[in-house]
């Protein structure tokens, strides 16, 4: 089985990730490969073609090798979770989407900024989370017809106020 994981930052992706590791599934990490890649944590825009062949190449591998895969990036765009869908059935396997729960901007980019910066400032990671979050109001909620055979939601616990989750 491909297991999508679809969710702002620091939403419980790698969390669910790790957990599924624990039980033998490989894990393809975008933010993993290109820290690999650059020796530190970054993206650059134009090796995207790059990154993503690598990521396709690693899974269909696992997947050969009768691993489950999970892929752990944000895939909040139809266009991130399609080349899934065509992986997993190139290669016979289910297809599953994993979603996330969305919170506030500001609560995702403060628990990245608390859990691991990476060198960026809250205000950058503030950025980041209103630029993924515009993703997905203009693109919607993950559906079937994008060809998932199981859509699942993740649901952490609610932060309801800013003070409840002061740095």
């Amino acid at each position: 089985m491909l297991e999508v994981l679809c969710g702002m930052i620091a939403s419980g992706k790698s969390t669910y990730a790790l957990k599924r590791a624990d039980e033998g599934a490989l894990v393809i990490c975008h933010d993993d490969l290109t820290e690999m890649l650059h020796a530190r944590y970054r993206y650059e825009p134009a090796l995207r073609s790059c990154y993503r062949a690598m990521m396709v190449q690693l899974a269909y591998n696992a997947i050969v090798a009768g691993r489950d895969v999970i892929i752990d990036r944000t895939h909040l765009t139809k266009e991130s979770r399609v080349i899934w869908v065509d992986t997993a059935r190139g290669a016979g396997v289910a297809i599953h989407a994993v979603c996330f729960q969305f919170e506030p901007s500001w609560v995702h980019a403060e628990r990245r900024f608390k859990a691991d910066s990476r060198g960026r400032s809250l205000d950058e990671w503030l950025k980041v989370a209103e630029h993924h979050a515009q993703q997905w109001h203009d693109e919607g909620p993950v559906a079937y017809n994008e060809g998932f055979d199981r859509i699942r939601y993740e649901l952490n616990p609610p932060i309801s106020t800013k003070e409840e989750f002061e740095l």
